[in-house]
């Protein structure tokens, strides 16, 4: 008798802890799926944080950034035709990037999606497990959260400030990307790029496919699409400047005349990219960079006056 009770008032009180943690989750809300927290913070697992909070936490935005590390270290803040947040991913794909962009269209006004076209994106037709509706129980308690907990630890107190350095994400979910990488020194960047065989051009049709569905969806919906070509060093936009012209022509169907396309490796935007200052690397921008893009890519969309792409 004494072993059945111990087992049932053990039952009890771990379905008792489980039910408290939960609740105490549901209340910290870490990634703004319940309302409560209104300032949400990414500290790491930024896939996980970004998939979470495009569900929810956006109601109160007026646009999102979409793209790869490339427009991953973009200020949001910098743009002045609405309150914008950055769900670009390292690394992201089409794929995710439709995925992320898909899951904001319920969050209330949203009304411009503004990505960043690039040939990395269109590589694979594929993305992360991650990006799954099972993580919507795990903001209740998962190993996942107790992960995010952690670092949020570490970094606030900054037991270990070059490996959890505070500020590599904004409130506006920008990524600062070189607090952590530390690149001055692009000219170095560039000369070991060219040095490099040029890779082929791989766009997979699936992947074109996907974001083009992507897009005629957010147009039923209303919301403007502006898209711009990243801005590459004169160097190696040179280098592959046949290459690109091909890049232009298998995305163009892509874009209708409702949409903002932005093209920023025309001649007219040769003073950006000979301007190494402008990048840490081969290709990611600078934090003088970033601030220079979002500046025309403002001037442009208050403007609504669309620049002609490469080759036309």
């Amino acid at each position: 008798m004494r072993a059945k009770k111990f087992l049932i008032n053990s039952f009890g009180i771990s379905i008792g802890v489980v039910v408290l943690f939960a609740a105490v989750n549901y209340r910290l809300d870490y990634y703004g799926l319940f309302g409560f927290n209104k300032e949400v913070k990414i500290y790491t697992s930024e896939r996980l944080c970004k998939y979470l909070i495009a569900q929810n936490y956006l109601k109160d935005y007026d646009g999102i950034i979409a793209g790869p590390s490339l427009s991953a270290n973009l200020n949001p803040a910098l743009l002045s035709n609405g309150k914008y947040y950055n769900l670009s991913v390292m690394g992201a794909t089409a794929s995710e990037m439709a995925t992320l962009s898909e899951h904001t269209l319920g969050n209330g006004k949203l009304r411009t999606v503004l990505f960043c076209i690039d040939p990395y994106i269109f590589r694979f037709n594929w993305e992360d497990e991650v990006y799954s509706s099972k993580q919507y129980y795990g903001a209740y308690g998962s190993t996942s959260l107790l992960r995010n907990y952690f670092v949020q630890f570490l970094t606030e107190s900054q037991l270990f400030p070059k490996l959890f350095p505070k500020g590599l994400y904004g409130p506006n979910g920008r990524k600062d990307y070189n607090k952590r990488l530390n690149r001055n020194d692009p000219e170095s960047y560039i000369r070991k790029e060219l040095k490099r065989p040029l890779a082929p051009l791989v766009v997979n049709d699936d992947a074109l496919q996907r974001l083009k569905d992507l897009f005629v969806l957010l147009r039923k919906k209303k919301v403007q699409v502006i898209a711009y070509y990243h801005p590459f060093p004169a160097p190696i936009q040179e280098r592959r400047k046949e290459q690109y012209r091909e890049f232009l022509e298998l995305t163009r169907s892509l874009f209708t005349e409702k949409d903002l396309v932005l093209d920023f490796n025309t001649p007219e935007y040769s003073f950006f990219r000979e301007d190494l200052d402008n990048y840490i690397d081969h290709g990611h921008l600078s934090e003088l960079g970033q601030k220079k893009l979002l500046r025309m890519i403002d001037s442009l969309t208050v403007s609504q006056a669309p620049i002609p792409l490469a080759g036309r």
